[in-house]
């Protein structure tokens, strides 16, 4: 096993070293950057499943809600009432 000497004088293995912009991350910190790399993976992949579920399940269910007339439509429809009424009679 190899090591270099740091300005502390403290041995710095360099087998499980890895360098991110020219500076030293321990491997511990490497392990946990992995980690959370494969967790943001997974918690995307979850994301995109879930969210297709939520748009298949909002298909099935209908509401109940009567359609939306406009004013317009509304003022045609009651134009039409009177004036088949007064035809009627």
């Amino acid at each position: 096993m190899e090591y270099i000497k740091t300005h502390s004088n403290q041995p710095l293995y360099t087998t499980n070293t890895h360098y991110i912009n020219g500076s030293v991350v321990p491997p511990s910190n490497n392990n946990l950057t992995k980690e959370k790399l494969n967790m943001n993976r997974k918690k995307k992949i979850n994301d995109t499943l879930n969210k297709k579920l939520k748009k298949a399940n909002a298909k099935l269910h209908t509401s109940n809600k009567p359609r939306y007339i406009s004013k317009a439509e509304r003022a045609k429809l009651e134009q039409q009432k009177t004036t088949e009424t007064q035809e009627v009679s």
